[in-house]
């Protein structure tokens, strides 16, 4: 417990950090919002990240593992994958869009390695994957709608709002996905604990230090949830990582900055 708080200030401290020295520096992020390019060595990442969440994997979704033989053939394909999204961060990223990267990565790399090397931890998961075992594509539509959420956000006028909203889009998601499960399976408490535990721990990490005052636990979220404008174009990404890389971008330096020192102060 207190190694993890430790890590969770460490990230905080470094987010603020290179948020003030982004701001500060002739390199900055441009104020005028920004995208991904969408060159080949980019547009990979996409399904890249789509493999590193189970859930968001076509071969997963088609096929969901019973055994913990079946599981391994996900987990041998995480490694490349995770060096995928790295290498696309090194071409295609800012310096501060890498750092919020970074995070996620840590978050992932960390759950799944659980998932793949804890046996305990392999036994909850699989329980839920059978809980869920045919209803699984309703979850990665769930994630979906998220990732649609993440592409509107840039659209919101008030820069300072986007990461609020996209904190909000995130409970509301996660709460219904978590509902969905308790009626398909509904005694089956150690699934329920188990898709807790794994969407806390793809987002957490990013959550604590982006989000301030908009905890899942508030009421904050209720005056603007419906601010999130409707997205009616096709998805320019499958996954919801990498829209939330862009929304970064679309905010300008200061902006995040003033945010940062604010979430950093709110803990």
């Amino acid at each position: 417990m207190i190694g993890s708080k430790f890590y969770l200030v460490i990230f905080k401290l470094l987010f603020v950090i290179l948020t003030i020295l982004i701001s500060v520096n002739g390199d900055a992020i441009s104020t005028t919002p920004t995208t991904i390019t969408t060159g080949k060595k980019c547009q990979r990442a996409d399904k890249c990240a789509l493999t590193l969440i189970p859930l968001t994997d076509e071969k997963f979704i088609e096929k969901p593992p019973k055994t913990s033989t079946e599981l391994k053939e996900w987990c041998d394909r995480i490694a490349p994958m995770e060096r995928c999204l790295k290498d696309f961060a090194t071409k295609c990223l800012t310096k501060f869009s890498k750092q919020t990267l970074s995070i996620m990565m840590f978050s992932m790399s960390r759950t799944n390695k659980r998932i793949c090397t804890n046996k305990k931890r392999q036994k909850s998961f699989l329980n839920l994957i059978d809980c869920a075992h045919e209803q699984i594509p309703l979850f990665s539509n769930i994630l979906r709608n998220l990732t649609t959420d993440f592409h509107a956000l840039p659209l919101v006028k008030k820069q300072n709002l986007r990461i609020p909203l996209a904190c909000c889009s995130y409970y509301k998601w996660k709460n219904i996905g978590i509902n969905k499960l308790v009626k398909i399976c509904p005694t089956n408490t150690g699934a329920h604990d188990e898709i807790e535990n794994l969407l806390s721990g793809y987002t957490n990490d990013l959550l604590s230090v982006a989000c301030g005052e908009y905890t899942e636990e508030s009421d904050k979220c209720d005056g603007i949830i419906g601010k999130i404008p409707e997205w009616k174009r096709p998805l320019r990404w499958q996954n919801f990582i990498l829209p939330l890389i862009e929304l970064y971008e679309s905010i300008d330096d200061n902006v995040l900055a003033q945010q940062s020192s604010s979430s950093s102060s709110s803990t």
